[in-house]
Order: structure tokens, then C-alpha cells, then sequence
């Protein structure tokens, strides 16, 4: 029995995603979404293969994975919501890693030709597809050490490219300054020593001040994961320093932008928790509406389980009290996909700041 059309809306929409999207569009693309159902330990594809179907769990768990020499690694184990294989669409490349499911597992589920539909109908969830698959290779390129067992990285994104803009303006200045005293230097001969000295001073200064604001920008991390929200901050020479929000001690999310910020796409998320004493300010953040919206359905995924958990152990306890056997739900067979076709062919600088 397929999933009935209502259900995939209110599931879709419950999706970061496709959070934007009117509800009319939301029903054109569940119309598109093929289904089915997985059986446990079945292998989806493996590293390598030609990418051809793009996946969405509507319940169920996959294993990601990789061999590395003669060690497998564990990617994620992705759950109920996740979405996964849109980096080989999205990039034209062999899959970066095996799938695996782990229990019976039902799909939702785009061809290319539909994948390639959703990204020319929807600008703005190719973008955010490229988000995800960009914070997936940015998580295999960095490896960090410090992710706990079953941990799954979401998003991984920088502070927006304005900020950049405005730590480089105290830099470019001192250049700027240089500049006019190496001017100088060519103007008024009087001045030709002092003016040189000062000139090839702030140019030095300038140049690696400039440097330096680049690799603190670039090594400057927002990482969402199922577990916690993490502002990871590195400079050189000395060890990271990594702030962070546990899921669920997370109170709320909320943005604050200026018109500025809303014109060019970036802003500060606040993250307040229960305590206080793990709140996160994070600061510039590129698409801060995204990283929000990103977090809250983390949150409301970890509210539902917990729902779900309580829904069970309540039932279990009434069947136990009227001496009735514990029933198991009935797993609903779906049609299966076609095989996948085969192919043809740590941070080194590190910075703290008080924030």
C-alpha cells in the first residue's frame, strides 16, 4: 500500500528542504516521487557506481560507508528525513560511498531525469542540495576526530563572503596607506627616506595582515549535526576551539539580520538553550534562514521519536496490564528499485575567539 498523497505533503513539508516551497508546489513534486520499500542489509550501491536515483527515508536507516585501504569507515547512518545521493547528480561523479540499510526501510525517491526536473524548477533547492552535498565532502575531506558514534553532519557552511569584505577593510587601509606614502616618495623628493620607510612598512604589514584575515575566514566552521551545534573556530600554530549547543538542550533558534544582511543573504543565529551556559552567537552566518529552519527540524525529529518512544512504552504497558502479547507493526511490502548501473569507468590552522 503507497503512501497516500496527503501524507507525502505533510511529510514534505516538514522537510528544510523544501520549507519555501507553497503547498502547491510541494504536491507537484510528491506527485514526481517514486517509492519503495527496502529490505534490511539489502546494499542500495556501492563506491563507485553511477549515480542514478536520489533518495529521501521516509522511515527507515542506511549506513553510509567507504573502504579506505583495508578499513571501512563509517560515513553516517542516515534516518527518517535525511536525504542522500545527490552529490553524484548534482556533480556528475562516480557515489562517494556505499549504502547499506540497516532496518526495513521505506523510500522516497527521484530518477535523474526527475532530479534533474526538481533542479531547473526550483532554483533555490539546488542550492540547497549543493549545501548539502558541499558539507558532505567538506566532512570527508576534514575527518574530524571528535564526532561521537552515530553522529551525522547535516550542514557545514563558513561565515558569509561579506564578512570576509569587512575584516579585509583594516588591511586593505594599511595598503592603501602605502601606497600613498610610496607616492609620496615620487612627489616630494624631501621626504623620499621617511615616506619609503613608512610606505614599505604598511605594505608588508598590509600584505600578511591581508593573509591572515583570509585563512581565519576560511578556517572558520558552522557545523549542524543530529547531536549538536558546533561553531568551530582554527588559527595557526596553536589548537582548535570548538563551541557548542547539545540538540537537546536547545531552547530556540532565532536570526537577527540588517537590511544589509537581507539584501546580500547573511546574519547572526542565536542559539539559546536551557541553561544559558551553552548558548551559541553565531555570527555572519551565509543563509541564516537555512541554518535555522535546518536545526528546527533536527529538533522536531528528536521530539517526535521521543513522542514515539512514550506512544509505545504507554501501549505495550496497557497490552501487559490486559495480559495480551506485545503485537509488532506489520511492514508493508512496496516495489523495488532497479539496480543502480555500474560504473564505466585535519585542519592545520587553528584560532580562538571570544565570542
Amino acid at each position: 500500500m503507497a503512501i497516500k498523497k496527503e501524507d507525502r505533503i505533510a511529510f514534505l513539508k516538514q522537510r528544510q528542504l523544501f520549507k519555501d516551497l507553497e503547498e502547491e508546489d510541494i504536491a507537484k513534486i510528491a506527485a514526481r516521487l517514486d517509492e519503495y520499500n527496502i529490505q534490511a542489509k539489502e546494499e542500495l550501491f556501492s563506491h563507485g557506481d553511477r549515480g542514478s536515483i536520489f533518495y529521501i527515508i521516509y522511515r527507515g536507516k542506511v549506513r553510509l560507508w567507504r573502504k579506505e585501504g583495508d578499513e571501512e569507515v563509517e560515513l553516517a547512518v542516515m534516518e527518517d528525513g535525511d536525504v542522500f545521493g545527490e552529490e553524484a547528480l548534482l556533480f556528475n561523479r562516480p557515489r562517494p560511498s556505499s549504502a547499506t540499510v540497516l532496518e526495513d526501510t521505506h523510500f522516497l525517491t527521484l530518477d535523474a531525469a526527475k532530479f534533474n526536473w526538481l533542479l531547473h524548477t526550483y532554483p533555490d533547492i539546488k542550492l540547497n542540495l549543493r549545501s548539502i552535498a558541499e558539507s558532505h565532502q567538506r566532512a570527508r575531506r576534514l575527518h574530524f576526530t571528535w564526532l561521537q558514534p552515530g553522529e551525522v553532519i547535516h550542514l557545514i557552511t563558513r561565515r558569509h563572503k561579506a564578512a570576509l569584505f569587512f575584516d579585509l577593510a583594516k588591511p586593505f587601509t594599511a595598503l592603501l596607506l602605502a601606497a600613498f606614502f610610496l607616492l609620496i616618495t615620487a612627489v616630494i623628493p624631501a621626504f623620499t627616506t621617511i615616506s619609503r620607510i613608512a610606505g614599505a612598512f604598511l605594505l608588508v604589514v598590509g600584505f600578511f595582515w591581508s593573509i591572515w584575515e583570509v585563512i581565519d575566514w576560511q578556517n572558520d566552521y558552522f557545523i549542524v549535526t543530529n547531536q549538536r551545534v558546533i561553531w568551530l573556530e582554527h588559527i595557526l600554530y596553536q589548537s582548535a576551539s570548538r563551541r557548542e549547543a547539545p540538540m537537546d538542550a536547545i531552547q530556540s533558534v532565532n536570526v537577527e539580520t540588517s537590511q544589509f544582511g537581507r539584501i546580500w543573504g547573511y546574519g547572526n543565529v542565536f542559539v539559546r538553550t536551557f541553561t544559558g551556559t551553552g548558548s551559541l552567537m553565531l555570527t555572519n552566518v551565509d543563509n541564516p534562514n537555512r541554518f535555522r529552519d535546518l536545526i528546527q527540524e533536527l529538533l522536531m525529529r528528536i521530539r517526535d521519536k521521543a513522542e514515539i518512544v512514550q506512544s509505545e512504552r504507554i501501549r505495550q504497558s496497557i497490552r501487559q496490564t490486559l495480559g495480551l502479547e506485545a503485537v509488532q507493526p506489520v511492514e508493508v511490502a512496496l516495489p523495488q528499485p532497479e539496480p543502480e548501473e555500474e560504473p564505466k569507468w585535519t585542519l592545520p590552522f587553528i584560532k580562538t575567539r571570544e565570542v
